[in-house]
């Protein structure tokens, strides 16, 4: 199975990360502009929203497919925009792991769905981005977490 796995040690609370990751205030700083808005209840609908060229919008749509605060989080994601049709089997999956390491939050991310999607090759080729995976967003969400 084709998946992208990445992994950070973050200097603080599970609390502190779990809301960098809900909070779609801190999503924009780390998430390329977008909040993440969604009322985070299983089922529910997620748009990941930003502006370009001054107008808002809506760059990934989603579901909350489960989630159990503040270890647990998976959606889905599509690019509304996308001339692929925007099913269920096109949308790729995001999982989010959190646990204690001591006083630090070990943060787990990985996204999987890419071997039944459409245009699976280009969107594995621009998320792995040569190797480094969710690596900058993880390193952005550990900044913004160990400045609070």
């Amino acid at each position: 199975m084709k998946s992208i796995s990445n992994e950070i040690l973050i200097n603080a609370s599970l609390e502190t990360v779990w809301d960098a990751l809900v909070n779609p205030i801190k999503t924009k700083v780390y998430m390329y502009g977008c909040e993440a808005l969604t009322d985070w209840k299983a089922g529910s609908k997620l748009d990941w929203q930003g502006e370009y060229e001054g107008k808002k919008m809506v760059f990934v749509s989603g579901k909350v497919v489960e989630i159990d605060a503040p270890h647990f989080l998976h959606y889905t994601t599509i690019d509304p925009n996308a001339a692929y049709a925007q099913s269920r089997a096109n949308a790729l999956d995001v999982r989010y792991y959190l646990s204690k390491s001591g006083e630090q939050t070990l943060l787990k991310v990985y996204q999987f769905g890419f071997e039944h999607a459409a245009d699976a090759e280009k969107r594995f080729a621009d998320i792995d981005n040569k190797g480094l995976g969710w690596t900058p967003v993880l390193e952005q969400i550990k900044s913004l977490c160990e400045k609070e």
